[in-house]
Formats: C-alpha cells, structure tokens, sequence
C-alpha cells in the first residue's frame, strides 16, 4: 500500500514537472524581426535557425518578417541564411525585434545555372561560363538587353553604334573567326533556339534611285529585360558544341521568369528620360568659318583673298547673308526638337502560384521621341509564362511572349547639316523651314538639309509584330528520370513604307529643286517552327559517383516572304506610300526562302565525390542549305575539370575557400553566311531585242537570261576546333571570386564568296559573279579575367567591385586563293585581322621647307605625308629597280593599318549601399582598334563647311594633324581618316533610395524604390581628333547622346 502510494506520489510529481516545463515553454520570448536584402528588399523564405539548437528555426514570411520562441533569449545566437547570401549570426540578448541586413555572397557554388538542354550546379561546371544576375540587368534601365551585359562579361563586345531609335547593338564573343558568317553569339530563350538573320538574309531591291535593305526583327529588342530571371553565357567549345553548328560564336541562355509559391506578388516599374545633346562637333560659323575659306582661298588660287565678295563669287544672296550675319549653327537648328526628345516606361508584372500552379505575367510600354522631328517608338510587350503539375510524375508549360512595335525614322541630318554653307534663315516669316534657306532655287541658293522635315516630304514608318509561344510537357517516371518534348513557334511580321516628296532633300541632296516623288511599300513575313526532346538521367551511385547524361532531337524550320513595291511620279505630297498606285512608273520584287535543321545530340557528365569531373557531348547536324553530301557532320567535345580545394591536401588553408582548374576541347560548326539557296546556280530571265540572224540583222523582240548566281556543289561547313584552359577561385570567405580563362579557337574552310575569272564566262548584268568556296583558315586567341570583390560588408554599409579584362587576337592564317577585296565588306589579308583597316599610313604634314621633296610625291606643303612602299622595277638588263618609295602616292602605297577590333577590353562596376540608398557606377573601355572619322574635308568650295575646331595646318599652326584646306595636289589625304579608338567612358551612373517600411507598409507597398540614372556622362578618348565625339559612334550619321533617368519601383 505505501509503495502504491509513493508510485502515485511521484506520478503526481511527474505532471507537474511536465506541466510546470510546458507552462514555461508557454510562456518563452517570442522574437521577431524583419529580414532585408542589402537593396532593401525583403528577403522570402529565408532559414533562421538558433546556433545552440538547430532544430529550434523558422523561415521569413512573404514580406521578410519572421518570429520565434527562445527559451533564454540573452545568450542565444540567431543564425540567417538563405540562397546567395552570406549567412549572418546576431545575438539577440534584450532586443524583442531585430533588423537583419544580409549581403550578397560572391559567387555561390551551389547556385544552379543553365547550360545547353539542362542545368547544373555551378560547382559542377567544367565549361566556360559566365552569367548575370536580375539585379545586374535591371540596376539601370534600359530596353535593350545587351546594353546591360556591355562590359560586364569578359570576352563579349557588344557596341551601340548608333543613336537612333531602334538601332540595336552590335554582339560578338571572343572575336571574329568568319568571313562571310555571322559573327554574333546563338541566343536561346527559355531553352528555344532564335532564328538568326543569317538564315533568312535580306532582300535587296535596286532601282534608278533608291535601294533598300530590310532585315528580320532583332530577337533580344522584343523582350522586356524586366521579365528576365538570368542570363548566362556559354564561352568555350565544350559547353557550346551541344548546340553544333549554331554555337560556334558562343551562346546566349536568357531564362525569363516564372510564377513563385507563395502570396501573389505585384510590381510596377516605371521611368522617364530626356534626351542631351548629341556628341558631334558643330559646323563652323563667323570668324572661324572666314578664316578657314581666306586660307583655302590662298592655297588654291596663290594669292590672298582682298574682298569677301570675291569669295562668293558674285553671289548676291550669299554675300548679303555674310553681311548681314546670318550665321547658322546646322547642328544646333537640327537639335532644336530635342526638348521634346526623351522615352518613358511602364511596367506592370503579377507573379503567383501554389504547390501545383505558378503563373507570370508581365505588360510593358515605352514609348522613345527621337531627336528629331517624326522620330518616335512605340512598343507593347506582352508576357505569359505558366508552369502546371499535372501529377507528381508530370508537369506542363506554356511561355508567350508577344510584341507589337511602331517606328517612325526620320532621316539623319547632322552629317549633312554639319558640312552646309552656314548662312542664310532656316525660317520663314511663319516659323516654316525655308526650302531654300538661302538663295531662290537650285541655281542661287541651296536646299535646306532639314527640307525633309517640312509637311509630307518624307516619310519612314514601320510596323512590326512577333509572337513566340512555346509549349512543353516534363515527365517524370521514376526518379533520377526525365523526359521533356517542347514545341515552339515565332512569327515575326513587318510592313515598312517610305516616301520621298517632291521638295525631299534626301532624294538629291544638297542641289534639288522639286524631285520627282517616290513612294514604296515593304512586307516581310517570317515563320519559323521547332521542335526539342530531350531525355536526362541522372544518379549518384555509392555515395561518391554521379552520373547525368542527356540525349536529345532537334528539328528547326525557318521561312520567309517579302514583297516590295515602289512607284514614281505620283501628283500629291500629301498622299505619302497610301495611294502607291497613283504613281506613273512602277518596280516590284519578291522573296521566299526555306531553311530547315534536324540534330541529335548526346552529352554525359561524370563527377567523382565532387572533386573530378568530366563531360563529354556529340552533336550531329544536317541543314537545307549546303551542298548535297556535306549537309551533315558531328560535332563532339570533351571537358575535364579538378577541385583543388576539397582536396585533403588543402584543409589547412583556410583563406581558399574555391579553387578550380578546368580544360575543354571541342569542334563546333559553321554555316558562312550562306542564304537558303546559295549552292545553287540561280538564273534570270528579262525581256530584250535579239538579233537572230547575225549583227546586221533586224532586232526582234525576245527573251534573254542573266546569271544571278553561280553555285558550287561541294559546300560544307566551316569548322572551329577549340581549346580553352580556365581556373575559377574564390578567396578570404567570399571577398574575391573570379576566374582566368586562355582559349585558342582555330577555324579551318572558311565559307567565302571568291569572283569568278572572266575567263569563265559567268557574268552577271554588268558585273563579275562570285562562287562560295570553301578555302583558308582563322585563328582567335585570348585571355580573360574576371574579379568579384566584396571590399567593405557592414551592416549599413557596402562596396562591391565588378571587373572584367579580355585580350583578344584574330588572324587569317591561310587564304589559298590570296588576298582579295569583297565590294561590300572590303579587303581580306592572309596573315592579318578579319576586320583590318586598309589605306594610306599617316606620317605627317609637308612643311614649306619642304616643297622641293613633296613634289616628288605629287604633293605641295601643307598635303599629307604618308608612308610609301617601295616599288621594284626590271631594268634593260633584268635587273630589280628599287625607287626606295619614291614616287607620286597610288594604290600600291596602301597598307594595313591595323583593326577595328579592339586587342583589349576592359569594364568596371562599382556598387555601394548606405542605409536606404544604393549607388552603381560602371565604367567600360576599348583599347588596340581603329576607328573610321572623316569629316574633314579641307575643301574649297563654300557651299560646304567643317567641323569646328578642327585642327588643320596652316603657315602659323605647322603641328597640326589635318592638312591645309584648299590645296590642289593632295593625294594622301584619306590618310587622316583613321585614328586610335581607345576610349574610357562612364557608361552609367545609378544613385536609388528605398523608402523605409514603416512609411511604405501604410499604403500596403511592400518595397519602394526611386532612382536617378545617367548615361554616358564622360568620356576619354586617346585621339584628341575625337574630342566631343564619342568613339563607340564616330562613324555614325547619328550619334550617342548624354540621357538622363528618373524612374520608381514598387513591390506589393
């Protein structure tokens, strides 16, 4: 009995000891707190955990807040984590609510990236890779994606050579290594293949007076960089081989985002720009524009100029003018729209989902005022990308994006403007452009260069739309199993028209009167289909052994149609390109071409407890436009990369937190250049007057053919064999990550076009066939660098710096058919850049005590002096005569100068936050190239003029670079043209503030952020030619201009 009560007693013992503990665990601190990323973004789903105790955590919430029970809240230790931060520990002790900042980590090896047909941990890469974040693409707005990715991956130079609305950018990766061929990178959206340009070319329509050259729409300007997730960018053959032949330049992975678990998440974006001024120097006016004719006046005529009046040559209207200065500024008359010039932006994205369904949808305007009067863009982007799980085994997809464009471009005035007589009025009395702005008619005076703006003179309107919808079905049978089918599609439609107006300066310049009208109408229409699948298992065998391999087809179907009409001589302005039959003369053209591409693919990647790993694929293509027997061909590669740093060997060093040495080699494929039907002869027909009987014969009507093109059955791929050695590294726990990359590409049967002898017969209307071959091989080497560093993690403060560095060489290794000249795209030399710059070496000025020695060159002083090249003669006896270059400057003086491809390139990015604000500033370089600026052209006659400033010589300024104006024996003077294109320019600068959350949370706004960004405040240049002129656009009708951004970001 008293056991039984001693039993009872320390049951009852017992419970209130578990109650008691419950009572106490009831009645522990609740901690809570907000957790934001260093923009101030608030971090969801974040690991909060007690360092103690582990199993004691939770996650933040959809707005970054959390809370958590802590038995002994003054000694505990709170651990933060979450994906691409570094994790932060915080003691609590007497604080109830904590404010948690995490920072960005650097380079996070367990981030998964997107590689050909899958994706991997970054860890596990053994190719070439680079890639970009959201906040990279999107820290200064812009609509067009390469502008973000300019100097921010090593290796890839993307230039934006011009200002005018919708004239996109030019793309390459590690150099140029084609010919003929496409040089840009395969870009790949959402795991759909682009269509490319080269596949469909350009229809080309030549009439008496105009031609016309349209190309497909540009892939990248139809995506809002708003929508995009990440961008990553495969470099060697090893990861682009997967791709064949389409990868040769290198690819492009842009995946766009997707619907997220969780409440439904609302962001609008918003910004407006103005406009500054142009970089291009002005025309010279007043004083400096007289001094400049009274020196040409004595060059040419040997005298000096007594009377203005002289100088105009009995010119009443141009002398009244002088007399009553009215000076011109061209530029300044051109800009006066500008104002008015600026773009703005509206965003609007919704992202929602659950366990089974997510859903992304995004709408975007911006509407650009160009410059100049009639120039305007309109574009509307529409996004829909929704993912279904089906059951746990299946899932479905469908991605859509659609865009809807409407460009007005007006015609660029300030290369003409700049070099206009700078007298008279560019208004009349009504505030109307004169069409004369000085004199009466063409045979007294001349044509304003803005006639093309007066009412229904010129017109150049485009309309545009694109649809790509994407459909895929993902099953998963068993685990470590996956098979993906996805279908896509693109339809891209253009309707441009053009009118030149009776009054229409662009329709004979500088002289015209009234012009016979011309009104055209362009069409263009192009499909294109796909169809991947893709099979992928992967599994880790004992632990330690991983293993994934992928096979996969890939069936891509390209066509297009144009159509073109132009007519001439219609009676009213008024009507533009509408009433295009009214005209009384009339051309029209057509086009349709086909291509299509089947491949089979395969790829295996083998890891070894994460240390060893090595990848192989095999890639083999077949297109429609090569010749019959070499359509096909594989395309393998194979990679191999070593984790130094998880070696035994290395645990001592605490300070190596990444080390990585990798090796690649791979063959990748290239089509040329070569449009759809460019292996086969193509003959036209044509109504003509034949003689049949003979030369004395009466003519009769009939019909003759031309040769359009003359094919060569034997065409096949040009073919790149790449090596690429990389070492990635991560230093000091995340401070420094960066990598080293070397590569050798060489590229062997090249695709060209090559003349055909006369002797062949084969001649067009009027000129000399060319024939694809495939003959002569390229080289491309180069260095890359790239450098992340965290210098300054505070909590209220941060510095990042972003530095990338390439070294770049392109050769011409063998051309077995010699060095030879494309009428198009210039001179091609064995042993010598793709892209060199071919003419006259500049040396200098001929002074005047030099006269006697310039006339042997069949130069006077004050003329270009150039380097001259020797030329070998055979004497009487046979023997070689060398002049030592003595002699009247010709065509055989010219040499290569060098290459308008850049031997460096570097960028910059710095990112600092404080508090609330955050401040980016990005700097980007060019360095080793040639650019083209000319113009100078130190004429005599004044209806013309010259850029102010310009440093010519005269008998008081011997050390000048241009020469003389108004000389009469001056050969050389294109040698002035080229010069040292280095420059350094800030690209942007990005200054934002993020409003606290205790002001936001009351308007129910879960983040706001205002920003101020401008672009292209400064630049510097190495050539002081170019000053006030930015080198990325030197040669340009249009130039860059300065822009500035206001714009807000809102999070609900």
């Amino acid at each position: 009995m008293r056991k039984m009560f001693n039993l009872r007693k320390s049951l009852i013992a017992l419970a209130f000891c578990l109650i008691g503990g419950g009572a106490f665990s009831a009645y522990a601190d609740i901690i809570k707190g907000q957790i934001n990323g260093s923009d101030g973004a608030p971090v969801i789903g974040a690991t909060v955990v007690l360092k103690s105790d582990r199993s004691i955590g939770t996650t933040s919430d959809m707005e970054g807040q959390f809370s958590i029970n802590l038995d002994d809240p003054q000694n505990a230790v709170l651990v933060f984590s979450y994906l691409g931060f570094q994790t932060q520990e915080v003691s609590v002790g007497s604080k109830k609510a904590l404010n948690v900042t995490l920072q960005e980590s650097g380079i996070d090896l367990d981030d998964m990236v997107v590689i050909g047909y899958g994706t991997v941990k970054r860890r596990d890469l053994t190719g070439a890779l680079s890639s970009i974040s959201p906040k990279e693409i999107t820290i200064a707005p812009t609509n067009n994606v390469m502008e973000a990715l300019q100097g921010r991956i090593s290796g890839l130079d993307i230039t934006q050579s011009s200002g005018q609305i919708g004239a996109g950018t030019s793309v390459s990766l590690r150099g140029a290594r084609s010919i003929y061929g496409n040089n840009s990178p395969l870009i790949v959206i959402d795991g759909v293949i682009q269509p490319t340009n080269t596949l469909v070319n350009e229809l080309q329509v030549n009439t008496a007076d105009h031609s016309v050259e349209i190309t497909a729409n540009d892939q990248l300007e139809q995506i809002n960089p708003a929508d995009i997730e990440s961008i990553d960018i495969l470099k060697d053959a090893a990861s682009t081989a997967i791709y064949g032949s389409a990868g040769s330049n290198g690819v492009i992975l842009i995946t766009t985002k997707k619907g997220k678990d969780g409440a439904t998440r609302v962001n609008f974006d918003s910004y407006y720009s103005a406009k500054g001024t142009p970089m291009f120097r002005h025309g010279m006016q007043g004083e400096e524009w007289l001094e400049y004719y009274k020196e040409a006046y004595r060059n040419k005529n040997g005298a000096e100029l007594i009377d203005v009046a002289t100088l105009f040559g009995g010119n009443q209207y141009y002398l009244d003018a002088y007399k009553n200065g009215q000076w011109i500024d061209w530029v300044d008359a051109s800009l006066e729209n500008s104002r008015n010039a600026g773009s703005q932006k509206y965003n609007l994205s919704i992202s929602s989902g659950n366990a089974a369904s997510q859903v992304y949808s995004s709408i975007s305007y911006t509407r650009d005022n160009g410059l100049m009067p009639m120039e305007s863009a309109d574009k509307f982007v529409f996004r829909l990308n929704a993912d279904q799980k089906i059951f746990d085994w299946a899932k479905a997809g469908f991605i859509s994006n659609t865009s809807f464009n409407i460009n007005n471009t007006a015609n660029p005035v300030y290369e003409n403007a700049s070099q206009r007589l700078p007298l008279g009025q560019v208004y009349d009395e009504f505030g109307k452009i004169n069409l004369f702005y000085i004199g009466t008619d063409a045979g007294n005076g001349q044509i304003s260069p803005l006639a093309d703006w007066r009412e229904n003179q010129y017109a150049n309107n485009q309309k545009s739309l694109y649809l790509n919808p994407t459909a895929y079905l993902e099953l998963t049978p068993i685990k470590g199993l996956s098979f993906k089918t996805q279908a896509s599609g693109a339809v891209s439609s253009v309707y441009r028209g053009r009118y030149f107006g009776s009054q229409c300066q662009t329709q004979s310049p500088h002289y015209a009167g009234y012009v016979t009208p011309y009104a055209e109408i362009y069409t263009q229409n192009q499909w294109s289909y796909g169809w991947d699948n893709i099979l992928t298992f992967n599994k880790t065998f004992n632990k330690h052994h991983n293993l994934t391999a992928t096979a996969l087809t890939s069936w891509n179907f390209v066509s297009l149609t144009d159509n073109y009409t132009g007519s001439k001589g219609q009676e009213l302005d008024s009507w533009l390109y509408y009433k295009i039959g009214a005209g009384s003369s009339f051309y029209t053209d057509g086009n349709y071409k086909q291509t299509q591409q089947m491949s089979y693919a395969g790829r295996v990647s083998y890891s070894y407890k994460g240390k060893y790993l090595a990848s192989a694929s095999l890639r083999y293509d077949g297109v429609s436009w090569l010749s019959q027997g070499r359509k096909w061909d594989y395309f393998p590669s194979v990679a191999l990369a070593w984790r130094i740093s998880d070696e035994g060997f290395m645990e001592d060093i605490d300070w190596m937190d990444n080390l990585k040495l990798r090796a690649s080699y791979g063959i990748t494929g290239n089509s040329g250049g070569m449009s759809a039907y460019a292996t086969t002869s193509i003959f036209y027909k044509y109504p003509a007057n034949i003689s049949v009987d003979g030369p004395n014969s009466p003519l009769a009507g009939g019909i003759a053919q031309y040769s359009g093109t003359f094919g060569n059955g034997g065409i096949g791929w040009e073919k790149s064999n790449s090596i690429n050695v990389g070492l990635d590294f991560g230093l000091f726990n995340g401070v420094l990550d960066g990598s080293i990359e070397y590569y050798d590409t060489r590229t062997n049967d090249l695709l060209y076009a090559r003349q055909l002898p006369v002797t062949t017969g084969q001649t067009g209307w009027g000129w000399t066939l060319s024939s694809w071959v495939n003959s002569g091989k390229s080289m491309n080497q180069g260095l890359e660098v790239t450098l992340n560093s965290h210098n300054i993690r505070r909590q209220d403060f941060t510095w990042t710096t972003g530095l990338t560095f390439a070294w770049q060489k392109d050769k011409l290794v063998e051309l077995p058919g010699g060095d030879f000249k494309d009428n198009e795209r210039g001179w091609f030399f064995e042993g010598e850049s793709i892209n060199s710059v071919y003419g006259y070496k500049y040396v200098g000025i001929w002074q005047e005590s030099e006269a006697e020695e310039a006339a042997k060159y069949g130069c006077e002083p004050g003329a270009v002096k150039i380097e001259t090249v020797p030329t070998i003669t055979t004497d009487a006896e046979g023997n070689e005569v060398s002049d030592n270059g003595v002699h009247a400057y010709g065509e055989s003086d010219k040499q290569v100068l060098g290459t308008t491809t850049p031997k460096f390139m570097a960028g910059m990015n710095n990112s600092f936050t404080y508090k609330n604000w955050d401040l980016s500033v990005y700097m980007m370089g060019r360095f080793g190239h040639l650019v083209e600026y000319s113009f100078y052209s130190g004429t005599a006659d004044i209806t013309g003029n010259q850029p102010s400033g310009i440093d010519f010589y005269t008998a008081d300024n011997t050390d000048a670079y241009y020469y003389a104006p108004g000389l009469n024996n001056n050969p050389g003077a294109e040698a002035c043209n080229f010069l040292r294109g280095d420059f350094v320019k800030i690209k942007n600068i990005t200054l934002g503030y993020t409003l606290p959350r205790e002001l936001t949370k009351k308007a129910k706004i879960e983040r706001a952020r205002i920003y101020g960004t401008a672009y292209n405040p400064a630049v510097w240049t190495a050539a002081y030619q170019l000053n006030k002129v930015d080198p990325e656009s030197s040669s340009s009708r249009y130039p860059l201009y300065r822009q500035y951004v206001i714009g807000l970001n809102l999070t609900f």
